[in-house]
């Protein structure tokens, strides 16, 4: 018998329906710890919320039906955010709550208890059994809240209802989401839409106007191929003060891994349908390509002359007043973030070129904008004399291949509501999906979450970006990237451990030898090389290691 909550209010929310976490990764620079701002910021976020809906509506009343349940699939801080919501305004509808954290708990149990009395039968944990059973069986939820991965999993697998009809049926509204969300929702078999996303991350490339005006070289225009950033990278990059000014730098959020060079090399590869493949057979994935080796040339040529930075923490290798006697410190010793900034490199943001006004151009996603602009409007606090940004810029869409102009940026969906194949309520179902997306919650939400990106763009307008081309999030082509790869965050989650693995054991190898290619003056064959061996090496002596 499946376990679920039943969430019986009607006229006020019980505190069990205030979120658990938030959904933006507070930068541990802030005054605060970003676990408990965040929860005290979107607890007050749905408080907001709820008055908000009931100063432009009147509450359900009591009503002598008996309710209708709805049953609904989620991670609790996912359900949290709309359901006190929707039960405040739908008084015939009861809720019940079929947790999927756990459900997985449950899940990972019984693999442990598997491992202890018959080790050599346990093969790992794959979550997605966990969904078709649940989504099949007697206690089938109507509401699926899924994470993207997961929804593409299961629109591929045919457990999820088209919400075509009911879009049709309702009239609701296609043309005001963001064209990069319907592309990522659409079914690639039969172009159907499975499910609706609230809210998206994207990738843009961010630029410094005043460098670009001070070189007298044209701003970055939406649709740069990766050559023609490049060279606007090599027409901007020079001295500044003496020091380095790159053209182009990587973030940290670039990605779902760390953003670095050799990462974004195979973005790239990605977008021309030439990223890492592992063989059905079991074998090693090719890492001595054509284009990879290209490409690998291209970047160290770039970064030896400046053009596009090396990663600073690697710059950052035998600075005494990091570790004393140079080098990067001994596993287990104080972290790179924990570290005294270098004298001549200062201020809270030492790691980051552009906002340290140290590179023109850098690749970030929402999260690294949302980050500038708070810094802009003193929204988030330092210590010392450090004066913020200084310089003007302004962001375009994500480069693309000159030949496959149609993939694009990453996109990530914050989550996906779709309706169970085998619902028992679909028309219910489909009344509590089309309230999520629906103007008056997305006006309500406009006013509290500034850390996603709405897919419903015209509530991304807001005062704070006001002159910033904003368009550039949602106007190009996604990425449509189907594989369990972490880079591109479309991995499906916590019990994929062993599949998704090989990736990070591969881009550990790249890691390895892109570094050593740049500091040893090794040729993009004999790095490539190197990395094959030490992939071939670490698969074979453990494949299943746990995901770090």
């Amino acid at each position: 018998m499946k376990r679920m909550e039943r969430w019986p209010f009607k006229h006020a929310p019980s505190p069990e329906c205030l979120p658990e976490r938030a959904r933006y990764r507070h930068s541990t620079r802030t005054a605060l710890s970003g676990r408990s701002r965040s929860t005290i910021a979107l607890a007050v976020s749905v408080l907001f919320l709820i008055s908000f809906l009931i100063s432009g509506c009147t509450v359900a009343q009591p009503t002598s039906k008996e309710p209708k349940t709805l049953k609904v699939l989620s991670y609790s801080y996912q359900f949290n955010e709309f359901a006190a919501l929707y039960s405040i305004t739908h008084d015939d509808v009861e809720l019940s709550l079929i947790r999927l954290d756990e459900k997985i708990q449950e899940l990972y149990q019984a693999y442990d208890q598997k491992i202890r009395e018959n080790p050599e039968e346990a093969n790992g944990v794959d979550v997605r059994t966990l969904y078709d059973d649940l989504l099949t069986g007697p206690d089938a939820p109507d509401v699926v809240i899924v994470d993207e991965g997961i929804y593409r999993y299961l629109m591929q697998k045919g457990e999820l209802s088209s919400l075509d009809g009911y879009i049709q049926k309702d009239k609701f509204d296609l043309n005001g989401l963001a064209p990069v969300v319907l592309e990522a929702l659409r079914s690639p078999d039969d172009g159907a839409i499975y499910g609706l996303s609230p809210g998206f991350i994207s990738t843009v490339l961010a630029y410094n106007k005043d460098r670009f005006d001070a070189m007298g070289v044209p701003y970055p225009e939406d649709g740069l191929t990766w050559d023609e950033l490049f060279t606007l990278a090599e027409s901007v990059a020079g001295d500044k003060d003496g020091k380095p000014y790159y053209g182009l730098s990587t973030s940290n959020s670039l990605g779902m891994i760390s953003g670095e060079p050799y990462q974004l090399i195979e973005f790239m590869l990605k977008q021309q349908g030439k990223g890492l493949t592992f063989p059905d057979d079991g074998s090693s994935p090719a890492f001595l390509t054509p284009e990879r080796e290209a490409l690998w040339g291209k970047m160290k040529d770039l970064i030896q002359r400046n053009i596009v930075a090396r990663p600073y923490y690697e710059r950052m290798q035998g600075k005494s007043n990091m570790t004393g006697e140079g080098g990067l410190p001994e596993e287990g010793a104080q972290g790179i973030e924990d570290m005294p900034y270098p004298p001549d490199y200062g201020g809270p943001f030492a790691d980051d070129d552009f906002i340290s006004g140290r590179s023109a151009m850098q690749l970030m996603s929402y999260y690294s904008i949302r980050q500038i602009i708070d810094i802009q409007n003193n929204k988030i606090l330092f210590g010392g004399d450090w004066k913020g940004i200084d310089f003007s810029w302004d962001i375009a869409t994500f480069p693309t291949a000159a030949d496959h102009s149609e993939a694009g940026a990453i996109v990530n969906l914050t989550s996906v509501y779709a309706i169970n194949a085998n619902a028992s309520q679909p028309a219910l179902a489909w009344d509590f999906i089309q309230f999520v997306h629906s103007d008056k919650v997305m006006k309500a939400k406009q006013q509290t979450d500034t850390y996603n990106l709405f897919s419903r763009v015209k509530y991304n307008e807001k005062p704070e970006y006001d002159g910033l081309h904003m368009e550039a999030f949602w106007s190009g082509k996604p990425l449509h990237d189907t594989s369990n790869d972490p880079l591109t965050g479309n991995f499906y989650g916590i019990g994929m451990e062993k599949d998704i693995n090989k990736y990070y054991q591969a881009y550990d190898s790249l890691r390895q030898a892109f570094k050593e290619m740049l500091s040893n003056n090794l040729s993009p064959k004999e790095a490539l090389e190197k990395a094959q061996q030490t992939y071939n090496q670490m698969s074979n002596e453990d494949p299943t290691v746990p995901m770090r």
